[in-house]
């Protein structure tokens, strides 16, 4: 809907307006900030100066530490108003540059009788306000009355105050901005739920290297998800680019916005697939004014637990191993015993284990030992244990049974004092400690009485000393549940025969002993595979009741949530016992071995303990261009394929090499085209593969037109983007996104029949343009026979040094068309 000049031109005064208020309050706070910080500084340098500390007696102690309390109350409110003047400065620098992105007119029932004026409500990243405060000229997004511009559209409307009932009215009309640099370069009328015009222009800029905040385009079903804080669970369900993992930060700075007097950012767990995606959605919170949530990786959590006693393989190396095995039959062996552990049916007989051994039999303890002799064996604490009646629970028998320990070690103390070693010991002890027992007995009052024998006083104490301080790593044996041997417990569980098998199986019954045998063998040598991490992390916390619990935490996120198992869902929720959790995942990116059986994580509320949970599905996909999308999608079934944003460009390239060396060189002139363009994403299938090419590319990085640090080979521990053409692997470049994507060696030697996730999620990492190279000699996947024909290009590479571009089209039309859009497209800088 176009706008008349003079509805324009009214904006526009209105804009400059918004820019002049905004421009006086940053001065102001500027100056503000500027006298706090100074007042913070003196008083931090000059804190001790005018102390008078005295410690002469109880008098003049307490005044001088209330001298000092009352010194450290000034400094902490200075350097709170300081922080918070600094903080609102740095949000209105930031409206300076768009200080609004929506407006609505407003009605409420009532007032239309009175012919009273609509309100206009303009909403941006903050609120703003006059100086005296009695009008508002920006809403903040996250404000209540804000949710009708993502709810409604023109017409009845209503929005849910903090307190008291619903306010209904009508919307007279949604308005939508594009500003940039206090300037206003489009606005346009809609009656649409979300403009897809402003989203169309915010997707036409280049991506960063951080998530672009996208608070203006969110849809219906997102604005849902953010403000929703009643349920225990909220699942959301959506494709390759369909904004789940912005509309999450969103939620996250709404829910901060709106318990802000309650709850703070750290009181928040994200957890994320790895350090560089960690990184790349740092930015986003404060861009939305809030500080950062808590960060996790959940293979933190099981190095935690287990990375003092084994090497814990990560789900990268998993992949590695099985990506890079050449033995088919272990690969497959493997594989099947990946997906067994990772199931639900594992999980249930897992946890029927810890039941059995901590109610009926199946434990097994470590005997404590002193000075090579056993001092509480193995037998007596399995007798203990089993003596605690049968129903108590697992967490309070662990008390109890600590208890016991702790009472038996008081007794061995006791006689360990008798032995001669003590008495030897005692000739060997230094001046300093005599001097702090003797110290101790006079304090106790022990040379009080007359017939009391001074010597012999002092020495028993002495005793104690000696044989206390040598117990104490037998207490935190104790305390530290390593009585309990987990190592024992988890090898007797493997070594138990499934229940699903029958005795017609033997042929897998065998592969499976022997995938047992082989992680039995890897435990000994200190050595965890991934598959075995979670459920040993699971029965480890299990036997114990689950003992390490943050209950400060109010939310957890869980993002690429196809990727965790019934053991991790299951931890999670014992550890932060009182979260709410937020699950985001596509069940078509789980590319990992587990993934390929496992159920969808729909089934997660199970694992979670949830009453109350909310389900949703992000239809829409916004960052790969249609042709792109349209593509990688000819994978999927079609009724569970996104909706692409309706967004033109080239079509994806399939260049067709006669072999490696060709295939190489086709890359080569394809990144010297575009390197100077964009930042281009390289995807091979494994680190092996990545590694090879990234070197072959170092050393042609000056026939390329690059420098060879332009050249950035990601890996696991990679935390952010550096390089203008960065080489990696399909399993880390989940949730990262670039302008061109060249996909390495898509033929069937390298892809096989199981990888058509590995292959969708690698071509989804493209927003603009996709290529992919392979040897025709090596042939492609059988699976590339499903994806019609006219969903892409064909071109030849080619080999002659002076070649001016870097593929051939077969199809001349389609090669011509493609180029233009690459034309128009191709020229953006990231």
């Amino acid at each position: 809907m176009t706008m008349d000049q003079k509805a324009l031109q009214k904006e526009k005064e209105r804009l400059q307006e918004v820019m002049q208020l905004l421009v006086k309050q940053i001065d102001l706070l500027e100056q503000t900030t500027g006298i706090r910080g100074h007042e913070v500084r003196e008083l931090k340098t000059h804190f001790w100066d005018d102390m008078s500390v005295n410690l002469t007696n109880d008098t003049e102690t307490m005044e001088t530490f209330s001298s000092i309390q009352q010194e450290a109350r000034l400094l902490s409110e200075r350097e709170k108003s300081y922080r918070l003047a600094a903080e609102r400065l740095q949000m209105l620098v930031r409206l300076e540059q768009s200080p609004y992105f929506g407006r609505i007119d407003f009605v409420e029932e009532g007032e239309a009788e009175a012919e009273a004026e609509a309100e206009q409500i303009y909403i941006g990243l903050a609120s703003l306000m006059n100086e005296d405060g009695s009008r508002f000229y920006i809403y903040d997004w996250r404000a209540p009355i804000s949710s009708m511009f993502y709810d409604d559209s023109p017409g009845p409307a209503s929005y849910q105050p903090p307190e008291g009932a619903r306010i209904a009215g009508e919307m007279t009309l949604k308005r939508q901005y594009v500003i940039r640099e206090g300037e206003l370069q489009h606005v346009f009328d809609t009656d649409l739920t979300i403009g897809d015009s402003l989203l169309q222009q915010a997707l036409s800029d280049s991506s960063s290297e951080q998530m672009k905040s996208i608070v203006a385009t969110i849809q219906r079903e997102q604005n849902q998800m953010i403000r929703n804080d009643q349920v225990d669970v909220f699942i959301v369900q959506g494709g390759a680019g369909s904004g789940k993992t912005s509309a999450a930060l969103q939620r996250v700075a709404y829910l901060l916005y709106k318990h802000r007097n309650r709850m703070t950012a750290d009181q928040i767990v994200l957890f994320s697939p790895n350090p560089l995606f960690s990184q790349y959605v740092s930015h986003v919170l404060p861009e939305l004014g809030e500080a950062n949530m808590r960060q996790m990786i959940f293979q933190e959590l099981t190095e935690e637990a287990l990375g003092r006693f084994y090497t814990v393989e990560d789900l990268y190396d998993q992949t590695e191993r099985l990506y890079t095995s050449r033995n088919a039959d272990w690969k497959q062996a493997q594989k099947t015993a990946i997906q067994w552990k990772a199931s639900a049916a594992y999980f249930e007989w897992l946890d029927q284990y810890i039941r059995s051994c901590a109610e009926q039999a199946g434990m097994i303890f470590r005997p404590v030992t002193f000075r090579g002799r056993v001092l509480i064996t193995a037998e007596q604490m399995t007798e203990a244990y089993y003596g605690f009646p049968s129903d108590t629970p697992i967490d309070r028998k662990n008390v109890l049974m600590k208890k016991w320990l702790h009472k038996q070690l008081d007794q061995a103390e006791k006689e360990q004092r008798k032995k001669k070693w003590v008495q030897d010991a005692m000739e060997w002890v230094d001046d300093e400690v005599y001097q702090r027992v003797y110290q101790r007995v006079q304090k106790k009052g022990g040379f009080q009485a007359e017939s009391f024998d001074d010597d012999q006083q002092v020495r028993k104490e002495l005793k104690k000393w000696i044989v206390n301080s040598k117990f104490r790593k037998l207490r935190a044996f104790v305390d530290r549940d390593r009585f309990l041997d987990d190592e024992a417990m988890f090898l007797q569980f493997l070594r138990q025969r499934p229940p699903f098998w029958e005795d017609e199986n033997e042929i897998d019954l065998l592969r499976w002993n022997e995938m047992t045998e082989e992680s039995c063998r890897l435990i000994g040598e200190g050595r965890l595979l991934a598959e075995d991490a979670s459920p040993y992390l699971y029965m480890m916390e299990g036997l114990r009741g689950f003992s390490r619990v943050d209950g400060s935490i109010h939310y957890v996120l869980i993002d690429e949530a196809q990727d965790y198992t019934p053991f991790q869902y299951a931890y999670i929720r014992h550890r932060f016992p009182r979260a709410k959790l937020t699950i985001l995942g596509d069940i078509h990116q789980g590319i990992y071995a587990h993934n390929e059986s496992a159920d969808s994580f729909h089934t997660v509320p199970k694992w979670l303990h949830a009453q109350r949970d909310e389900r949703l599905s992000f239809k829409m996909s916004y960052r790969s261009t249609a042709p792109i999308l349209d593509f990688a999608q000819s994978l999927l079934p079609e009724e569970q394929r996104s909706i692409p944003f309706d967004r033109s460009g080239p079509m994806p390239v399939l260049i067709e090499a006669h072999d490696e060396d060709e295939a190489f060189d086709a890359l080569q002139a394809l990144v010297r085209e575009q390197v100077n363009s964009n930042r281009i994403g390289i995807i091979c299938k494994t680190m092996e593969n990545s590694r090879e090419l990234y070197q072959k590319l170092q050393q042609a990085a000056i026939q390329i037109g690059v420098e060879p640090e332009d050249i950035q080979l990601v890996v696991k521990d990679t935390q952010r983007l550096s390089g203008r053409m960065v080489v990696l692997p399909a399993y880390l470049s989940k949730g990262i996104e670039f302008e061109s994507v060249v996909l390495w060696q898509v033929d069937g030697g390298h892809y096989d029949e199981t990888d058509r996730r590995l292959f969708y999620m690698a071509a989804t990492r493209a927003m603009h343009q996709l290529q992919m190279i392979y040897a025709k000699s090596a042939g492609l996947p059988s699976w590339w026979n499903e994806i019609d024909s006219d969903l892409y290009t064909r071109a030849e590479g080619r080999s002659t040094e002076d070649r001016s571009s870097s593929f051939e089209g077969r199809n001349d039309e389609n090669q011509s068309s493609s180029r233009t859009a690459f034309d128009k497209r191709g020229d953006r800088v990231e």
